[in-house]
């Protein structure tokens, strides 16, 4: 049985799951020691070493599900 998933939002739910759980402590000292969220005034956003994580993350699990990815016939 084949499904139809968006590999742009698997990838991003994946890649975020990846950075909270990796935020906590590794040692006693947290892997982000200035948080992953940063508060814009008019927003939050990632701080700019957890949107660097991030992005490593997104990329990995991107090419891992197009690599699996089963073509229709």
């Amino acid at each position: 049985m084949n499904i139809t998933i968006n590999i742009l939002e698997i990838a991003s739910e994946l890649a975020d799951r990846d950075l909270v759980s990796s935020y906590g402590d590794e040692g006693w000292e947290y892997r982000f020691p200035n948080g992953i969220i940063a508060d814009l005034g008019d927003g939050t956003s990632y701080t700019e070493e957890a949107q660097d994580f991030f992005n490593e993350r997104y990329d990995y699990w991107w090419d891992f599900l197009y690599d699996n990815k089963v073509e229709e016939d």
